[in-house]
């Protein structure tokens, strides 16, 4: 089966995973974490669906809501294109991609690149530049000049590619195509400014060395929980210590190993190294394995 065919096939059993998630969404999801157990190939993937299995074990689990929730609040279309863009494209395709051009005589190659201050001009070389090698995920800081038209025009270009764009700005709110997550600031969601009905956003906090307790608390994600957010992202200010880095990837990772609330956060900077560290050294940041 050539890639294009097993896209379409994977595009259209994503639409009755959607459907079926809405109305059924505990069987639903073990379904899938079976499925995905059944044909995962090398350690990386076993180790994951091992224990997302065992997470849902919980029948009471607050994962059963995140997912339900997401399937039922956020339109299909984006959640069907970014999950194709994110989950085949980028992981799971692009790994072959990745590992085919190390072989090959290239430097270690990420599954996401940091695009900082990013234009169009600079967001496209770094696509056509990154994305032949298997890079499939792009987390987007755009310039304080940026072209926002501009810059989805390059991710609409580029449908297979997954982009995270950190709109600080606001500048983000209508255009976005969907292959691409808007993160908002945290704040915004707490004073009430919410994104459009059907939008796949999340909130997100740059944490510094005296901020990160209270950025990572559990008061803080049940308060963006109750603001209706589904995703949280922690990403290090400039000076962070590794330290405090080592401390928000080992609480994140806690909090998702038995989630307190429909809200999945992510520790960006570790988690982007945990995926692209070796067998030996990979943490299933998903599942929680510290």
């Amino acid at each position: 089966m050539n890639e294009h065919m097993a896209s379409a096939l994977l595009g259209v059993s994503a639409d009755i995973w959607i459907r079926d998630m809405q109305y059924d969404t505990q069987r639903t999801a073990r379904r899938l974490v079976e499925l995905g157990g059944v044909f995962s190939t090398g350690a990386k993937q076993r180790r994951f669906f091992h224990q997302a299995e065992d997470i849902l074990k919980n029948r009471s689990s607050a994962y059963y809501t995140l997912l339900k929730t997401l399937c039922t609040s956020v339109d299909a279309g984006a959640l069907r294109t970014f999950g194709m863009a994110f989950g085949y494209h980028s992981l799971s395709r692009g790994a072959s991609k990745r590992l085919a051009a190390v072989q090959s005589g290239q430097h270690v190659v990420s599954f996401a690149a940091f695009v900082r201050g990013a234009t169009a001009a600079t967001l496209e070389d770094s696509v056509s530049s990154l994305y032949p090698f298997g890079t499939g995920t792009y987390i987007v800081y755009p310039a304080e000049d940026g072209d926002a038209t501009a810059l989805c025009g390059v991710m609409r270009k580029y449908r297979e590619c997954a982009f995270l764009v950190f709109d600080t700005q606001h500048t983000f709110a209508d255009d976005l195509p969907f292959n691409a997550m808007r993160l908002v600031p945290f704040q915004e969601l707490l004073d009430g400014k919410l994104p459009r009905k059907g939008s796949l956003y999340g909130a997100f906090a740059a944490y510094n060395d005296a901020s990160a307790d209270w950025d990572v608390s559990f008061e803080r994600l049940s308060a963006l929980s109750r603001c209706g957010c589904l995703f949280y992202v922690l990403t290090a200010a400039s000076g962070v210590s590794s330290r405090i880095q080592a401390q928000v990837a080992r609480k994140i990772t806690a909090l998702r190993r038995n989630l307190p609330c429909p809200i999945f956060p992510v520790a960006l900077e570790t988690d982007v190294r945990y995926v692209d560290s070796p067998v030996a050294m990979f943490l299933p940041q998903f599942a929680g394995a510290l």
